[in-house]
């Protein structure tokens, strides 16, 4: 009898080309990441460090990078945060605020409220 070739899902195909590269890919990190994001998030909410969850996953060989890409995955895809050192966006109010108003010369009097400014000739009122 002739053995039937295996048949192997999609996923399986990609699990092992990712698991023939040398170093991991942030694709394959955020797949592993995300397949234990349950267990994360129960573990955080029970009051475990990220630091000891991550130790744990390691050592269990559920996920495969280093703490810093576990800590960032941890900010963006549980806490919703950014990821460290991200520029922050504009937020609406920021966006839609109007500028502070400018002195013109054509309002002295708004001028001198809202600024210094050194005259050569003195006005009589700031002398008295």
């Amino acid at each position: 009898m002739a053995e039937e070739p295996i048949i192997k899902s999609f996923t399986d195909w990609l699990w092992e080309r990712e698991d023939a590269l040398e170093k991991g890919s942030s694709s394959r990190n955020r797949i592993e990441f995300l397949r234990a994001k349950d267990d994360i998030k129960t573990a955080l909410e029970e009051g475990w460090s990220g630091r000891m969850i991550w130790e744990q996953l390691r050592a269990e060989g559920r996920i495969r990078f280093g703490y810093s890409a576990f800590a960032k995955y941890v900010r963006t895809q549980i806490q919703g945060k950014p990821a460290l050192g991200t520029p922050r966006s504009i937020t609406k109010a920021t966006a839609t605020a109007q500028p502070p108003a400018v002195a013109t010369r054509s309002d002295p009097q708004h001028a001198m409220d809202r600024t210094f400014r050194i005259t050569r000739t003195p006005r009589k009122e700031d002398l008295i």
